[in-house]
């Protein structure tokens, strides 16, 4: 029950196009472009990008910002390794949040999403390092993100918005015809018990009523028999609507997925600035203004599986508390290849210093879905740090993920399209 019930709510109303699926009356099939709530609930399992704050305290040493779908509110954690090379609580975290979206997520209409798209894709980003040790110092940063191309966006794609309402439209019409065949309402109907399967919740009060039956009582033998005989049918009318409703659910899963493999790496733009504090200990003694940054990024797809990540980045930081403060200029570019889930990566990036010292790096690694809303990404490789001419080793590994549970309430009778 519970799960027809769920199954009908999350295809009926995941448009906002019929009732039918919380309460007995269905309705008629609206343009899905104007209900209210829709624009959030279009919130797919697309990568979690690294936040601008994060890259300004992270180890990290690519300056990569790659453009891809945004999410309501994510986090990101490295830094697991301890001084002594143990595991530990990750050293690094970010938080990265789309303010405008997240405070008109619940009435937002999609035709209002896409006449705003730049301010509702609009990121806020926070992060922090800690030091190792008591007199190391602290890093704080916060960024900003702007994406004024995003052709990833679930929320501006008439396609998709179309096979959806073709799924919820025959949801709607299933919901219809199940008002309308069960009839006026009985002593039996339970309200509060509602799908379209069983839109009166008739099948509670009827299994009810047959338990206060004792098997014994042959005064009422008929009566017993006659209910037996009216929850059988019932219920086998019952499965044969849920077979209904789960070849329509596996639609709504075929188009997501499909939307997920076939769009994860389409075009994007990502402009974002960011500034950083360093403290001189890491009990937040003495802060200091540590770094300014600013990134323009570009994605384009190869074909179906794989992307170029290309751009510039600028900054302007200290090497330490005391240490003047010098521009740095990085040109970097990535490749991508795989599907959205599951994919690997390349990336190379030339730095050049404000004391005419240039630098280089090289690396590659991976990116893997491990549950919804949890991502993992790891590197490593090669950098020529600018100062000493030295090369070394570099590695990462970051764990990402996105909150869809704390997106706002739905609008009354409806629940979001979130996975």
């Amino acid at each position: 029950m519970r799960h027809v019930q769920n199954s009908c709510r999350a295809l009926a109303i995941a448009l906002g196009l019929g009732g039918a699926a919380s309460s007995s009356i269905a309705q008629a099939p609206t343009d899905p472009s104007q209900q209210p709530g829709n624009a959030y609930q279009f919130s797919l399992q697309l990568a979690i990008p690294s936040s601008p704050a994060f890259k300004l305290v992270d180890v990290d040493a690519s300056t990569i910002l790659r453009p891809t779908s945004f999410h309501q509110l994510t986090t990101a954690a490295s830094n697991f390794i301890s001084e002594n090379g143990g595991f530990s609580l990750p050293k690094e975290l970010g938080v990265e949040v789309a303010p405008f979206f997240l405070a008109r997520g619940r009435t937002l209409t999609l035709d209002e999403y896409r006449r705003n798209q730049l301010l509702y894709r609009f990121r806020v980003s926070a992060a922090v390092k800690q030091g190792e040790g008591a007199g190391a110092p602290t890093n704080l940063a916060l960024g900003l993100r702007f994406s004024p191309k995003d052709a990833t966006d679930p929320r501006t794609s008439p396609t998709l918005i179309r096979q959806l309402t073709d799924v919820t439209t025959a949801v709607n019409r299933i919901c219809v015809r199940e008002r309308d065949a069960v009839g006026p309402p009985t002593r039996f109907d339970s309200p509060g018990v509602v799908s379209c399967a069983d839109p009166r919740g008739r099948e509670r009060g009827l299994d009810s009523a047959l338990k206060s039956i004792p098997v014994d009582d042959t005064n009422r033998a008929a009566e017993r028999q006659a209910l037996l005989t009216t929850l059988e049918a019932f219920r086998a009318h019952k499965s044969q609507v849920e077979r209904e409703i789960s070849q329509l659910d596996s639609q709504v899963a075929t188009i997501k997925k499909t939307w997920e493999t076939e769009r994860w790496n389409k075009s994007g733009l990502d402009f974002a600035i960011a500034a950083s504090g360093q403290t001189a200990d890491s009990l937040g003694h003495d802060p200091r203004f540590a770094a300014l940054a600013a990134w323009l990024f570009a994605a384009a797809p190869v074909r179906n599986w794989g992307q170029v990540v290309f751009g510039f980045n600028a900054q302007r930081t200290r090497d330490s508390v005391s240490a003047p403060m010098l521009w740095t200029g990085n040109v970097a570019a990535a490749f991508y290849v795989g599907g959205n889930r599951y994919k690997g990566f390349i990336e190379a990036q030339g730095s050049l210093k404000e004391s005419a010292k240039g630098g280089a790096l090289a690396n590659a690694g991976a990116e893997v879905f491990i549950l919804p809303g949890l991502w993992a990404n790891g590197a490593a490789g090669w950098e020529l740090d600018p100062d000493d001419k030295k090369g070394r080793l570099v590695t990462r590994f970051s764990l990402r993920t996105k909150f869809p549970q704390l997106t706002p309430s739905a609008p009354r009778g409806q629940v979001p399209l979130t996975q």
